[in-house]
């Protein structure tokens, strides 16, 4: 058992908001991208067409409608073209809320369990509070004043003194993309998204590198405007992701966990490396990865009919939920919606999973890539591999002799 697993419903929380707020911008934008086309042909046969907002209002005791914006469809066009960040940059700016959410989330949750002797943090920061002794609530409103003290705390601040908190130190590279993520949100509060020499050199580095529409790295420099794409999110998503659970971390099953597939599920190998390019050193490591002739989805063959294991038919068993899934062609995401994991090419992930799964019971593990777009790994279908002759797995109860499901 986890030694914070107080703080794991925290985690989990904050790990599904992160979810559900990427699927929000995944949405929003189709939306907008379905909708723009149909504005562009729609315009062609209908020049003047236009779209109001009108109010309902009451007047001399009725109700009328008055309009109060009209824009013409071509001017929405131009609108869209010339604003298309504005979504992204609302995603990633509550990506940003939701991390600062999590963090006096753990302010408040520490504080209360130290103070009531339930689990002694010493790191606790001092904070001076005005306190209420006649308030009978008092073991409630000093966690709630410690949120509110931490809550004025510098972003970057509030990272590093919950990692001091929970004595827990993140790794280089989640840092520095936090720490990034944070000044890029900053300049796109206060100033239009326009960088700054200040906004470079509080990175540490020569220039803000963001993910571009075409998935590659992208060298923003002062005086540049920074572009935020679907990908930089996706990247965010991951690093926010990964930092909550080395903070928090749990005893979960080795090939069972979701949080592998979060950390290395790219959507390219070019956002896999820039994920990771933290020195001279780390960069000639990666360059040598790039260079073997390795497939981290390859398929894993079957054993023979005569090989196959059955399994336990336990419907809550987290086996059982992965071969379901496997059985009907899945991508990642609806493994990663379950909470379940078959990976991405390292131990506790897919190849390890698939390994195990061949050599406890005999099946394999294949993938259907799309040809349209072949290295986008969120379109991999991942199946169950039966032998020759197979069509289902073969699933026992406990005692009982074997039965096909």
């Amino acid at each position: 058992m986890s030694e914070l697993s107080e703080l794991k419903n925290i985690r989990d929380s904050f790990q599904q908001d992160l979810r559900d707020w990427f699927d929000i911008g995944h949405s929003l934008i189709a939306t907008t991208l379905f909708g723009i086309d149909k504005i562009k042909e729609y315009t062609l046969s209908n020049p003047e067409a236009s779209y109001s907002f009108n109010v309902p209002i009451g007047f001399e005791n009725r109700k009328i409608s008055v309009n109060i914006n009209t824009l013409n469809l071509q001017e929405v066009a131009e609108i869209y073209y010339s604003h298309k960040g504005a979504i992204t940059e609302l995603i990633y700016g509550r990506f940003i809320q939701k991390w600062y959410d999590f963090l006096n989330q753990i302010i408040e949750q520490v504080t209360r369990y130290h103070i009531t002797s339930v689990k002694n943090y010493s790191n606790l920061p001092k904070i001076e509070l005005k306190l209420d002794l006649f308030n009978d609530n008092l073991l409630e409103e000093v966690p709630k004043l410690s949120w509110l003290k931490f809550d004025s705390y510098r972003g970057v601040d509030k990272t590093r003194e919950i990692e001091k908190i929970l004595s827990k130190k993140l790794e280089d590279n989640l840092s520095y993309e936090i720490k990034k993520s944070i000044i890029v949100r900053n300049l796109l509060e206060h100033r239009q998204g326009i960088i700054q020499d200040k906004d470079i050199s509080g990175t540490g580095k020569k220039s803000i590198k963001l993910i571009d529409a075409f998935g590659e790295e992208k060298e923003f420099n002062s005086g540049d405007k920074v572009e935020i794409t679907i990908y930089e999110i996706f990247r965010l998503k991951q690093v926010f992701y990964n930092a909550a659970k080395s903070l928090i971390p749990d005893d979960s099953f080795p090939f069972m966990g979701s949080d592998e597939l979060e950390e290395n599920k790219k959507i390219t190998e070019t956002v896999a490396i820039a994920a990771n390019k933290t020195d001279d050193k780390r960069e000639q490591l990666v360059k040598k990865t790039r260079t073997k002739s390795f497939d981290k989805y390859a398929d894993i063959a079957p054993k023979s009919k005569e090989e196959l294991k059955p399994i336990l038919n336990k419907e809550n068993s987290q086996i059982y939920a992965i071969l379901t899934l496997l059985m009907k062609g899945s991508t990642l995401d609806e493994f990663e919606n379950k909470g379940l994991n078959i990976g991405t090419g390292r131990k506790g992930s897919r190849t390890f999973f698939g390994k195990y799964l061949n050599d406890t019971w005999g099946y394999g593990i294949k993938r259907t890539v799309d040809p349209s777009d072949p290295t986008n790994i969120n379109k991999y279908v991942f199946h169950l591999q039966f032998p020759e002759g197979v069509d289902q797995p073969i699933f026992v109860s406990k005692g009982k002799s074997k039965k096909k499901v």
